[in-house]
């Protein structure tokens, strides 16, 4: 989410309920688009979401589907944030990174806490475009790969 310590500071002086309430509803939308598009969702990770293709079960197509989803998002946040300014809640926007290649996946973790994950170069990649989209002021950059 863009600006997201700004738009933390914002409603943390309001009610920080208001601040729950939206991330609740940016990952429930967020989530269930990546999942229609036959995605996982790895990871939350506070004000980003993690997911893959392809693993743990084959997806056919796996890369289209990915892009057809981070244009899904862009598409549904139109209507997330009409929604959340209704409610005077601040508008957001997102950027997404895609890469593909080839990642290390399965359980990782101890015994005690463990979850299904992804590991490798292909998912630093996507981090570093999902950066990009930054300075180049776009929405979504996907790599050639």
């Amino acid at each position: 989410i863009q600006d997201f310590t700004s738009i933390t500071e914002r409603l943390s002086k309001r009610n920080s309920r208001d601040l729950l309430f939206m991330l609740t509803r940016y990952f429930t939308v967020m989530s269930y688009i990546i999942e229609a598009y036959e995605g996982a969702v790895g990871e939350i990770l506070g004000d980003g979401i993690l997911s893959f293709w392809n693993t743990p079960i084959s997806v056919c197509r796996h890369q289209s589907k990915a892009c057809l989803a981070a244009l899904a998002m862009q598409q549904a946040l139109k209507f997330l944030n009409a929604e959340l300014d209704m409610l005077g809640l601040p508008c957001l926007h997102i950027r997404v990174g895609i890469h593909t290649g080839k990642v290390l996946t399965g359980n990782i973790g101890s015994f005690n806490k463990m979850k299904f994950g992804c590991m490798g170069d292909p998912m630093n990649v996507a981090s570093r475009l999902e950066g990009l989209c930054k300075t180049y002021n776009v929405n979504v950059i996907c790599s050639g790969a």
